[in-house]
């Protein structure tokens, strides 16, 4: 009987990314089947809606529960869906102003809530070699996490800027909201997890992991600071392209 030979071992490293497709493939795949039977839910509610009599008046909250919920799902299932794309769309480095790209998307969150003071300020050169659809979406995504948390504080003051640490350049995204305590920092980086749940602040809880990957994919690492009633602060890195 000849001597069985060992199977070589994989490597560990290669292995967890292996895995980690499959399950980014999984996800997409649940999210984009998910999205049908989400719009017949929809559809049916609203045609419900439409027919309910005035004797039956009292059925119209659940109607409007039922149409709350799926809209909820529906933005978890975008969320879900943005972070796949981030993961497979290809990178093409140029170099990128984001204060242009800040100005979009305050503009945008401006439309949304008029009448609201919002100052927004700009410190550095803020010009970087990096993918430039990636890098507004990280954007937007934090501008809306300090426009959200901050809208209790008049005027609020969102701040954009870059520092120097030794060699690298770390931008920043500082506001004056809630904050958070400062050792749940990284809490706020795990998917659904939200420090500031029941207190009127609606979301998700993937704006952050989205933005942690979209960070990741770009070649740097984002982190928090932050203190309660003292604002918070988003520093992030960037591999630079040539």
């Amino acid at each position: 009987m000849s001597e069985q030979q060992p199977l070589p071992l994989s490597d560990p490293q290669e292995e967890l990314r292996r895995l980690q497709e499959e399950f980014d493939f999984f996800l997409c795949a649940v999210a984009h089947d998910l999205r049908a039977p989400l719009r017949h839910i929809e559809g049916f509610g609203q045609l419900i809606k439409s027919r309910v009599s005035p004797r039956d008046a009292d059925l119209v909250p659940f109607v409007d529960g039922l149409l709350a919920a799926a809209h909820g799902m529906r933005e978890l299932l975008e969320a879900l869906l943005q972070m796949c794309r981030v993961t497979q769309m290809p990178l093409t480095r140029e170099p990128v102003e984001m204060i242009p790209l800040v100005q979009r998307v305050v503009g945008e969150l401006q439309k949304r809530s008029p009448g609201r003071q919002v100052r927004v300020v700009f410190r550095g050169r803020l010009i970087v070699a990096t993918d430039r659809n990636l890098l507004y979406l990280l954007l937007r995504t934090l501008l809306e996490n300090a426009w959200k948390y901050s809208r209790a504080t008049s005027p609020t003051i969102i701040e954009l800027g870059e520092e120097q640490l030794r060699s690298t350049r770390v931008f920043y995204v500082r506001d004056n909201g809630v904050g958070f305590p400062s050792d749940r920092a990284e809490e706020l980086f795990k998917p659904f997890s939200r420090l500031h749940a029941g207190i009127g602040f609606e979301g998700t809880g993937l704006g952050l992991t989205l933005a942690r990957r979209i960070v990741t994919r770009l070649g740097g690492t984002l982190w928090a600071e932050g203190a309660p009633a003292k604002g918070a602060c988003f520093y992030f890195t960037l591999e630079e392209g040539k």
